[in-house]
């Protein structure tokens, strides 16, 4: 099992924090907290380090969210595959 705990920055707070927090609500992957401003903290738990991944890029790709915040990982070092990082920085990709 994999724990992450991210933070969720939304394009414009009063408009999309309704939308998110219903969105996540449905999943039981994901554990949300208490709102502040524009940003949701959420703790997802995910089956795998590939399915953390997956529901982090989903959540990148919805339309109320700017960027989302990746602030914790916990994942057994089991559960990697040999060729595959546990975490990929894409601000450090782009920056090179």
């Amino acid at each position: 099992m994999a724990v992450s705990g991210l933070v969720v920055h939304l394009k414009n707070a009063d408009s999309a924090l309704e939308q998110i927090v219903e969105r996540v609500a449905l999943d039981p992957r994901f554990e949300a907290g208490d709102p502040r401003e524009n940003r949701l903290p959420l703790i997802v738990s995910a089956q795998n380090a590939r399915s953390s991944r997956e529901l982090c890029g989903w959540l990148s790709d919805l339309p109320e969210v700017s960027h989302v915040d990746v602030v914790f990982v916990e994942c057994p070092a089991s559960d990697l595959p040999e060729n595959e990082p546990a975490c990929q920085n894409p601000v450090m990709e782009h920056e090179s």
